[in-house]
């Protein structure tokens, strides 16, 4: 029997199941019928609209995603009142920041074919060690041929393009894939701002935004085979990301910059492995790498006015959000693999292990020192190895 309970009414809105009970061959049927307290959002309608993963997602009972702007801005996701570090996200179980630069609001919606929202307790199958839930992007499992596109045209001179396309080899069972997309936007809507005249007077005006425009785009070809006797699922997959995004103003929205941007690269691999051994073990197996570049430029001459006009020439390396000007890029390198292994012992009765090692390294440089003698702070090597292992026990209902 399968139980199913908290449809979303809203007919708008994206079908959202919260599920209670477990059984069936799919991964989705699979977890609408396990105890795990996850919700899963289908991408089938969302597909259908111009809107983004944010906007789906806030739709969701107990979700909030507050954004500080337009695309491409920083955005704060909630889950049941928890935040930041307590809840993780994921795509197809690997961390989201070893796949895509722009982060979980931004990502294109058409290549997400489902969302598992977790609350609570995270499932020992992810291998992570968050308290508040966990968010897993889940892209399409099907690899018959075929071809998605999307072109997506908005306000604030938004442009949207994803484009996907997998092929299978039938007598050999070899599948090759292939995904891509590139977001733009200006976002150059009015806000209310004060602006000053040649007297000093300020006033209350309205005004566009000049400097908040964000690119991005990301591509990732992948090859392998399928439904063999020594692998039910072998892939391999290489990918890069990368994004850019002018930055507008400070927190408080009183200072409006004109020079200042930040950016973010990353590129690698991931490697899956799946097959069932004497039809009674299991083994999923998820290895990736990963090289991420993080930039932050802020090195403007001139202080700007909320109508883009310069208006005061910086003191000397001064930037124009530091007290020094910047221009430094963090480089991190991280592997990560994560191995589940099912027995089913008995009739009914699973053991599931599971281990997650998670190593990253970090340096970086600062091309703007004050004293060119002085040392880079930057540039000191930093490392870190976390460990993630569990141990479960299943009764399966009769």
């Amino acid at each position: 029997m399968l139980a199913e309970a908290g449809v979303v009414p809203d007919a708008g809105a994206e079908k959202v199941v919260d599920v209670t009970a477990q059984s069936g061959r799919s991964a989705v049927r699979q977890r609408r019928k396990s105890s795990e307290a996850v919700s899963i959002v289908d991408m089938r309608e969302a597909k259908k609209r111009s809107s983004d993963l944010g906007e789906v997602l806030s739709r969701v009972a107990g979700v909030s995603i507050r954004r500080f702007g337009g695309l491409g801005s920083e955005f704060r996701f909630s889950l049941n009142g928890l935040y930041d570090s307590q809840v993780r996200f994921f795509v197809d179980g690997v961390p989201i920041d070893r796949v895509y630069a722009a982060g979980l609001a931004n990502t294109p919606v058409n290549l997400v074919q489902n969302v598992e929202i977790y609350r609570g307790v995270v499932p020992l199958r992810l291998g992570a060690d968050a308290l508040g839930g966990a968010v897993n992007l889940v892209s399409s499992a099907q690899y018959e041929t075929g071809m998605n596109v999307s072109y997506q045209v908005g306000s604030f001179n938004t442009h949207r393009l994803t484009l996907s396309g997998r092929y299978r080899h039938a007598p050999s069972d070899i599948v090759v894939g292939a995904d891509t997309f590139f977001d733009y936007a200006d976002n150059d809507y009015r806000v209310e701002a004060d602006l000053s005249d040649d007297l000093g007077r300020t006033r209350r005006a309205e005004v566009p935004r000049f400097h908040d425009g964000y690119w991005a785009y990301g591509a990732a070809v992948e090859a392998g085979v399928l439904d063999k006797a020594w692998a039910r699922r072998l892939l391999v997959r290489a990918f890069t990301s990368e994004y850019g995004k002018q930055i507008q103003n400070n927190v408080r929205m009183v200072i409006p910059y004109g020079e200042a941007h930040s950016g973010e690269t990353v590129r690698g691999g991931v490697i899956t492995y799946r097959n069932t051994f004497a039809d009674r073990y299991d083994l999923d197996l998820v290895s990736s790498y990963m090289h991420r570049a993080i930039d932050f430029v802020d090195k403007g001459e001139w202080r700007y006015d909320w109508r883009g006009q310069r208006v005061q020439r910086l003191p000397r390396l001064a930037g124009e959000i530091r007290p020094r000007r910047s221009d430094q890029t963090i480089w991190q390198h991280g592997a990560f693999t994560r191995v589940v292994f099912d027995a089913r012992i008995a009739e009914r009765h699973t053991l599931t292990a599971t281990v997650s090692p998670d190593f990253v390294t970090r340096s970086g440089e600062q091309r703007l020192l004050p004293d060119p003698r002085a040392r880079d702070a930057l540039t000191a090597d930093r490392r870190a190895l976390k460990v993630v292992s569990g141990l479960a026990y299943t009764l399966h209902a009769a």
